[in-house]
C-alpha cells in the first residue's frame, strides 16, 4: 500500500499536472512556515519546530516523489 506521499504524486502524474506542481514545490517558502507557526502563541517550541520539520519533510518528499514519476 502506498504512503501519501506516493499516492499524491500518482495523482498529480494522472492528472498531468506534474510541471505546475513541480513549479509550485520549487517555489515553496519554507520561512512562511515559520512564520506563521511561530504566530501561534498555544504551540511549544517542541510542537513549533516539530511542525516545521514535518512540513519541510513532506514537502521535499513529494518533490522528489513527483520528479521521479
Amino acid at each position: 500500500m502506498p504512503d501519501l506521499v506516493a499516492f499524491a504524486a500518482n495523482a498529480i502524474k494522472e492528472v498531468g499536472t506534474q510541471d505546475e506542481w513541480e513549479q509550485k514545490l520549487g517555489d515553496f517558502e519554507f520561512d512562511l512556515v515559520e512564520e506563521m507557526v511561530s504566530a501561534i502563541p498555544q504551540m511549544s517550541s517542541v510542537a513549533r519546530t516539530f511542525a516545521v520539520k514535518l512540513t519541510h519533510t513532506n514537502i521535499e518528499r513529494l518533490r522528489h516523489a513527483i520528479r521521479d514519476a
